[in-house]
């Protein structure tokens, strides 16, 4: 009889284990040392050196100091990004630099990429209504995307690169006019997005394309919006794959600088190479307050995360009479159907970020407009019957990044407004997926510290 119940209790845990679907995080199964650590990096001011440091959530008593590099021509640091496996940091360079820096966490192996071609690249991004995407990870680690354009080149072009880790090569994948400037892969790290403005003379098309990266071809190109008198900076952005990669979901233009052009989201279809118009909120021009003759205002943000291969969740702050009585909420969207389901009436979720191995989302609450929006926490929810229930919720920050075992979301706090997250770093927060529990880390540095996210940890650095 003891052997049958052993037997049976072996059988079901084996089924949990092989069922490859996501649950709810199990306390039981919470770990006493996280097998991650935190990294983040800074410039130090003259000297011109780039401290690359991590923190271990389980023992938040300091932070160790991992490597010390440059970038390349001494360039200002913009930003880092760690690759989904953990092993490798990119460092960006500010406006004006003209490498990358990759840095091997394990090893301190650093290798520039991009540099020898005499490229240039704008990573700090022109949209203010969405966060900039002009480079990528694929999930699985192999491969870094990202836009540039050629010294010499019109400003008006640039191109889609992408940036094989194992066999160190660079391989160009866009040849058209078009400014490309948001990147995105696909869950499968086949397909890569793109989005850009294309212009012949003085009128301009937002535009998507979709790049195979086994074929280096580009299979899909649409115009998703129509076309309109206006600069270079405003440009499609948050392009956002659904998990079976058959839709990608968009939005025409982020730039608040671009107040007269509409602004709606938009769903491509991969297969069909078909896109359609989801939201129409911004059709109708509404005069701008204290600004001469009729200059239109159109403000429409909008963010997704998808549920599953049909069914996303939508931010959307939106004005369609007038500019100071704006609606911010969070709705559940059936492709199939076009049924929109409201979640939340009084606020819009954005910054989606799901967790990879449990049935939860995280992501930052907002409502208003831009200029006076307000920020409100950050939130840990998990997905019941397609409604979402907080786990816990700390203040509004920027970053959001979770553990590859789906234990702990990192998320980093700023001294300055965070809508593009672009201030320095002042704070680091750990907030627990089966608890909610928030434990902050404030940093020691002072200078312009940059989020990195989370490496493997590195016993013969950390010493544990």
């Amino acid at each position: 009889m003891i052997k049958a119940i052993r037997f049976m209790l072996l059988c079901s845990l084996l089924v949990g284990t092989f069922a490859g679907q996501k649950s709810n995080p199990n306390p039981a199964n919470a770990q006493h040392t996280s097998p991650y650590h935190y990294a983040y990096v800074y410039q130090i001011p003259l000297r011109g050196k780039v401290v690359i440091k991590a923190v271990d959530p389980t023992y938040l008593t300091r932070s160790t100091q991992l490597y010390m590099t440059t970038l390349p021509d001494d360039a200002a640091l913009y930003g880092a990004l760690v690759s989904p496996d953990g092993q490798w940091i990119v460092l960006i360079p500010d406006v004006g630099g003209q490498s990358l820096r990759l840095v091997d966490v394990a090893t301190g192996e650093t290798r520039d990429i991009a540099g020898i071609l005499g490229l240039s690249h704008e990573f700090t991004g022109r949209t203010l209504l969405g966060q900039p995407q002009p480079l990528a990870w694929s999930p699985d680690g192999q491969a870094l995307a990202f836009t540039a354009f050629l010294i010499g080149q019109s400003s008006m072009v640039s191109d889609v690169f992408v940036y094989n880790v194992t066999g160190d090569t660079l391989v160009k994948l866009s040849n058209t006019p078009t400014r490309q400037q948001a990147v995105a892969w696909s869950p499968d790290s086949r397909y890569l997005a793109s989005g850009g403005i294309a212009c012949h003379e003085t009128d301009c098309f937002a535009q998507v394309d979709i790049f195979d990266r086994v074929t280096q071809t580009r299979t899909v190109s649409q115009t998703v919006a129509p076309a309109y008198q206006m600069s270079y900076e405003g440009t499609i952005c948050q392009l956002s794959w659904s998990p079976d990669a058959h839709y990608l979901s968009l939005v025409s233009s982020c730039d608040v600088a671009m107040q007269g052009v509409d602004k709606e989201l938009f769903l491509l279809d991969r297969v069909q190479g078909t896109v359609h118009q989801l939201t129409n909120y911004t059709q109708t021009a509404i005069q701008a307050p204290n600004a001469p003759g009729d200059y239109p205002l159109r403000w429409g943000i909008y963010d997704t995360g998808w549920l599953d291969a049909d069914t996303f969740f939508l931010g959307e702050t939106f004005a369609q009479t007038d500019v100071s009585n704006l609606t911010s909420q969070t709705v559940r969207y059936d492709v199939d159907t076009g049924e929109r389901t409201i979640l939340r009436a009084d606020m819009m979720a954005e910054a989606w970020t799901p967790n990879p191995v449990y049935d939860q989302f995280a992501f930052r609450t907002a409502s208003g407009y831009p200029n006076g929006r307000t920020y409100h926490n950050v939130e840990i929810a998990s997905v019941e019957a397609g409604t979402l229930s907080t786990v816990g919720s700390g203040p509004a920050g920027c970053n959001l990044a979770w553990t590859p075992d789906g234990s702990t979301l990192a998320y980093t706090g700023h001294e300055q407004r965070i809508e593009n997250c672009s201030g320095p770093v002042r704070v680091l927060y750990f907030m627990d997926a089966t608890t909610g529990q928030l434990i902050s880390y404030p940093l020691a540095e002072t200078g312009d510290v940059r989020a990195g996210g989370w490496i493997k940890n590195q016993p013969d650095v950390f010493g544990r």
